[in-house]
């Protein structure tokens, strides 16, 4: 009797390491696929004048030790004119806890710009750490 016990608080300890395992690798995949979406989320906000939502998408190195309303004259002053974003790719490279990505944004007035965004995950959230923007 104890030893069905035994075996069967095993299979229960084994059973619940492996929907913990899955649980775990499931949140973590999802959580990466955020990488674009925060990318191009943020490319979105820059060039469509939401400034609110570039500090909302942004982490503290990003926002330099401005307070929100710095930040938001800040951005104001130094976004490029607003534009739509008409399409988009973007080219992640993950580094653990950083990753770097390479956008390529077509805008509505006509060009395109290549950007490379820093993100950050803080707190099980990608934020934008860096931003340099180079318009073609």
């Amino acid at each position: 009797m104890k030893k069905k016990l035994v075996v069967g608080i095993f299979g229960a300890f084994v059973l619940l390491n492996v929907v913990i395992a899955v649980i775990a690798f499931v949140s973590t995949r999802d959580r990466d696929l955020d990488i674009p979406n925060t990318a191009v989320d943020f490319e979105k906000a820059v060039y469509g004048g939401n400034y609110e939502a570039m500090w909302t998408l942004s982490a503290p190195e990003y926002r330099a030790g401005m307070t929100r309303d710095e930040f938001l004259e800040w951005a104001r002053s130094n976004a490029p004119a607003p534009d739509v974003v008409t399409n988009w790719t973007a080219r992640s490279e993950p580094d653990g806890d950083t990753v770097l990505v390479h956008t390529l944004v077509e805008l509505g007035r006509g060009g395109t710009a290549a950007n490379t965004l820093t993100l950050t995950r803080i707190n099980d959230q990608w934020k934008i750490s860096s931003y340099e923007a180079s318009a073609r």
